[in-house]
């Protein structure tokens, strides 16, 4: 019975939280339309940190050749409100380490 009552006040006391997580806005709070994010391809690693930040995404923390994005506002350019997309940016392994692949990937509904 303690056990359950220690889950369940677990799941009250977290489930708000990464909800809210969730609904917050962009660190930057910066809108980029899909061409200046395309422009990051041929960026080192600083140059792509001093732009979007620190990397806070999951596939960051387990692949050394890419950085995961997880809330960027993209702006539709006058074609409606900007969404949140996902960027992933794959950098190079020679040399000066520089971004080779540019992904932006679409928030889907409800998660």
């Amino acid at each position: 019975m303690m056990r359950f009552l220690i889950i369940l006040s677990l799941v009250l006391v977290l489930a708000p939280a990464c909800r809210k997580a969730d609904e917050q806005p962009p660190p930057s709070g910066r809108k980029w339309t899909e061409r200046e994010i395309r422009t990051l391809q041929g960026k080192t690693r600083e140059e792509v940190k001093d732009l979007l930040g620190r990397p806070d995404g999951f596939y960051t923390r387990s692949a050394e050749g890419r950085w995961h994005y997880s809330n960027i506002l993209l702006d539709n350019e006058g074609a409606g409100p900007p969404r949140r997309v996902w960027v992933i940016v794959y950098f190079s392994q020679f040399g000066e380490r520089r971004a080779t692949i540019i992904e932006i990937h679409e928030h889907i509904e409800g998660e």
